[in-house]
């Protein structure tokens, strides 16, 4: 088939996705992917994902398909992925809207050709609330798109300023409102912990996420991470950031207005309305396997941690789990949930040993601690990097690990 003929039934086909390849076989495996578009207008101080501006991008947006397509078809042969269907695709970034729209249209069309496509399969695009266009989104609707996720960080503009960020409140309600008219799920991305931002700059956001037909929210606490701006700026007090003491007060505020609100909080830093979880994320933290592809893209297959580069040229970066880190990566995801772990999940042995630790932890961290469930509670989860490395030490002693 001639290019020109694939790119026009791609775009026809699309449109009713999720009425084509639909498998009901139960021998299928779920596949869960994940798609790495590294295009951003500009670099944010506190990002430390690999991106770059189109301009000086080393790989084209308009061949970056065509990149995409052959990593996909490389990792399906070198893992076996045949009998699969895919149950989720996430377009992250970057800013995966800085993509022309002919080139999402057929990254969906070369999955297609891949594998089948699940019933209900949740389909996540990432965006800039400042460079995405209402004709763009209406684009994204008619490619079938079912969850819209757009980085906000914070409305406030003093620290919008600080942050180099735009998100106009009037036009981010716009795009949520027209992915509501067309029922596809929209959530909001925010960090908390930001240099000037105290308790009145997260209620004024709180305020104005009531305004807005919303099913999803997450709020992440900062991260320093070492090469980025954000990082100097606190290493050379360039501006006032929050003591821990305030952050943890930021993080009680969240939970508790939010939970007047009616969001569920089922992740330490995701909130939901009427169980419209993300799937994609939700297969991560549960702790299955998923792939990626796309440049500096990762994947977890088979008790291995897959890396790619950044220019997509050089083979991927390997490494097998061992039995403590693969049950570890369990751990990591599972404490995060407020369904937490089943200790049938894990081997008699290490099972017993984790129960005899979990019962001398106080009651007051936990949702449910008894023979059967380990679940943190919002105060529990203040403490989350002490239980996870508890647990994580008596699996490195139980399997006679370093």
């Amino acid at each position: 088939m001639a290019s020109g003929q694939a790119k026009r039934v791609a775009l026809s086909s699309l449109i009713h996705y999720n009425e084509l390849n639909i498998i009901k076989s139960e021998a299928m495996k779920d596949l869960h992917l994940y798609l790495h578009i590294p295009y951003c207008q500009a670099k944010c101080p506190y990002c430390h994902f690999f991106s770059e501006t189109p301009p000086q991008a080393t790989l084209p947006l308009n061949s970056y398909a065509q990149y995409l397509q052959q990593d996909l078809i490389q990792k399906k042969r070198e893992f076996s992925l045949n009998n699969h269907q895919v149950k989720s695709i996430y377009f992250g970034g970057g800013t995966p809207t800085l993509l022309p729209i002919q080139e999402l249209s057929d990254i969906l069309f070369y999955i297609q050709q891949l594998w089948p496509i699940a019933p209900h399969c949740e389909i996540t695009v990432e965006s800039n609330p400042h460079s995405l266009t209402l004709i763009y989104l209406k684009h994204l609707l008619n490619l079938g798109i079912t969850r819209l996720s757009l980085g906000i960080q914070t409305f406030q503009p003093h620290l919008q300023e600080i942050l180099q960020r735009k998100a106009d409140f009037s036009k981010v309600k716009e795009l949520v409102t027209l992915c509501q008219e067309k029922s596809v799920a929209c959530g909001l991305d925010f960090i908390y912990g930001l240099p000037e931002q105290n308790l009145d700059d997260l209620r004024a956001d709180l305020q104005l996420i009531q305004e807005l037909p919303l099913s999803h929210l997450s709020f992440y606490e900062l991260e320093l991470h070492e090469g980025t701006p954000i990082k100097d700026w606190k290493d050379q007090q360039k501006y006032n950031f929050p003591e821990q003491e305030q952050i943890i007060e930021m993080y009680q505020l969240l939970y508790q207005e939010l939970k007047k609100q009616g969001w569920e909080h089922y992740e330490i830093s995701n909130y939901a309305k009427n169980k419209q979880y993300s799937q994609h994320n939700l297969n991560f933290w549960l702790g299955n396997d998923y792939l990626g592809a796309g440049a500096s893209a990762g994947s977890r297959l088979y008790a291995q941690s897959v890396q790619n580069n950044h220019n997509l040229k050089n083979p991927p970066d390997k490494q097998t789990f061992t039995k403590a880190e693969n049950t570890i990566q369990y751990l990591m995801g599972r404490l995060r949930l407020n369904i937490g772990l089943d200790f049938k999940d894990f081997e008699t042995g290490l099972a017993e040993q984790m129960q005899k630790l979990a019962g001398t932890w106080p009651a007051v961290d936990f949702q449910e601690n008894n023979q059967e469930k380990l679940i943190l509670n919002e105060n529990g989860w203040l403490k989350y990097d002490y239980y996870l490395n508890e647990l994580a030490q008596i699996c490195y002693d139980y399997y006679g690990e370093s």
